[in-house]
């Protein structure tokens, strides 16, 4: 008798397994999807980070270490929510309350695992597989959908947004920097093609001008004079074109 009851108990536990193992996938992926979606919010904070940072020193912060932290956190943390445990009474208690079952579920499973059951007991136990054999548990919602989704996708997509921001922000800065156009004393002038000097600016040449007319007052100076960039070159551009002056008057 207690064998036919022992064998009656665990084929009476198979069944209720076999409505709880629905439930309890559904609770798997419940947690799954919770732990991503807070990995998502946590990798959008970390990209959001890392990307003003990359924006002040972009050689200190690569590009692909934003994108490694938007991937791999939250799938660091899904990866973390399929390692627990998924308790039976909690699918036990997903049934009774989507089903109104009054904790039904529940208690026949508590008799069960305690492995010896009066007849009280028993009498709940075919209560509860009564009106579990009717039922789909395949049906059973265990909860809506995280809060934290929509903004974890928020954050992450401004994260891989901050990807651009260094090529945004030198664009912002090179059209606001004011034009400098070059003053028309310092701009370079051609000499001709029979002349061996290169192109000399005016304010070069003032200066040789200078130096050239500056007395010495019979003494000679103890100090070189400063030199300039092609000076030689502009003192025989100078001796050259008084000559050619001096030619053309006589």
């Amino acid at each position: 008798m207690e064998i036919g009851r022992s064998r009656l108990g665990t084929e009476v536990e198979t069944t209720l397994q076999k409505k709880l193992d629905p439930v309890i996938g559904k609770l798997r992926r419940q947690i799954v999807l919770r732990f991503a979606s807070t990995g998502l919010v946590a990798a959008g904070v970390v990209g959001i980070v890392l990307g003003l940072a990359r924006v002040v020193a972009s050689d200190w912060v690569p590009w692909y270490l934003i994108v490694a932290a938007v991937v791999l956190i939250p799938l660091a943390a899904a990866v973390f929510a399929t390692t627990r445990k998924i308790d039976r009474r909690d699918a036990a208690r997903a049934i009774d309350r989507h089903y109104d079952l009054q904790d039904r579920t529940l208690t026949a499973l508590a008799f069960l695992r305690e492995g010896e059951s009066n007849e009280l007991q028993q009498m709940q136990i075919d209560d509860a597989m009564a009106r579990l054999g009717s039922l789909d548990s395949r049906k059973v919602v265990t909860a809506p959908l995280p809060s934290n989704l929509v903004p974890g996708f928020v954050l992450t997509a401004i994260a891989l947004g901050t990807l651009f921001l260094p090529q945004v922000v030198s664009s912002v800065v090179a059209n606001t920097m004011p034009t400098v156009k070059p003053d028309a004393d310092d701009a370079a002038i051609s000499l001709s093609s029979e002349s061996p000097l290169p192109n000399v600016s005016k304010s070069q040449v003032a200066a040789s001008q200078k130096l050239k007319k500056r007395p010495s007052f019979g003494v000679e100076a103890s100090e070189p004079p400063i030199q300039f960039g092609y000076r030689t070159m502009v003192d025989r551009y100078f001796e050259q074109t008084q000559q050619e002056a001096g030619t053309s008057r006589q």
